[in-house]
C-alpha cells in the first residue's frame, strides 16, 4: 500500500505542473515573466514608457462568476473561491493583481454586522455586497472623537455597526475605569453577563475548524 502524500507535497506538485504549462505557453520561465511584469509596472510608476500598458486585475466577484460559483463562495466557501481566483489570474495573466476579496460570512454573522449586506448571509447567494449608509458618527460627536479616538470607536462607533458590541456602549469612558474605580466595575457587568459576548468568543473557534481541514 503506497504512502499518502502530504498536503505540502500535493501543493508542490500542482505548482510544478502549472509552472510547466506557463513555460510551455510563453517559452519563458515564470521567473522571467515576473521580471518583465515587475519592470513594466515599475516603469509606469516612475513615469517611464513601458513596453506596453500594464494590466491590473482585482478578481473580486468576477472570479467567482468566471469560475461558475455563487457570490456567496467569497464568504462561505473560501477553498473554492481561492481556486477561482487562481484560475482567473492564470487565465488572464495580469501584470499586477490582488489575490481575492474573501471575507468570513460566519464571523460577520457572529458580530451581528449591521452596516453591511453580503451574499449568502443577509442577501441571496448571488446578490452583490452592499454597504448600508448610516449616521455612524453624529455631528455633535466630533469633539468626543478628537478628545479620545479609541474611546469613541469602542463605545460609540463599534456598537452602531456590530450588534455584539452593544453592551460596550453602556461602559463609562475608558479613562475612568482605571485604579479600581467603582464606575468601571459596575460598567463592566453588562458586558460580562452578555450572551452575545460568550457566543462571540466560543463559536469562531469551533466553526473555523471546517476551513482548516
Amino acid at each position: 500500500m503506497g504512502s499518502t502524500k502530504s498536503r505540502e507535497e500535493l501543493i508542490k506538485e500542482e505548482d510544478k505542473r502549472l509552472m510547466d504549462i506557463i513555460e510551455k505557453k510563453h517559452g519563458k520561465t515564470p521567473e522571467q515573466l515576473y521580471q518583465e511584469r515587475d519592470s513594466r509596472v515599475r516603469d509606469t510608476i516612475s513615469l517611464k514608457q513601458p513596453d506596453r500598458v500594464p494590466v491590473i486585475l482585482r478578481p473580486g466577484a468576477f472570479a467567482a462568476k468566471y469560475a461558475g460559483l455563487p457570490l456567496s463562495s467569497m464568504y462561505y466557501d473560501h477553498v473554492a473561491y481561492r481556486e477561482a481566483c487562481r484560475k482567473t489570474i492564470l487565465d488572464f495573466e495580469p501584470d499586477l493583481t490582488q489575490a481575492g476579496d474573501a471575507s468570513s460570512g460566519e464571523m460577520m454573522e457572529l458580530l451581528g454586522t449591521m452596516h453591511q449586506r453580503w451574499p449568502g448571509g443577509n442577501l441571496g447567494p448571488d446578490i452583490p455586497y452592499q454597504f448600508v449608509e448610516g449616521e455612524y458618527m453624529k455631528a455633535e460627536e466630533y469633539q468626543l472623537f478628537l478628545n479620545d479616538p479609541s474611546d469613541f470607536m469602542l463605545r460609540f462607533y463599534m456598537p452602531r455597526i456590530y450588534g455584539v458590541f452593544g453592551p460596550v456602549s453602556k461602559l463609562p469612558a475608558f479613562r475612568m475605569t482605571g485604579g479600581g474605580a467603582v464606575a468601571g466595575i459596575v460598567g463592566l457587568l453588562p458586558v460580562m453577563s452578555s450572551a452575545n459576548s460568550v457566543r462571540f468568543c466560543a463559536k469562531p473557534v469551533r466553526r473555523s475548524r471546517k476551513y482548516a481541514r
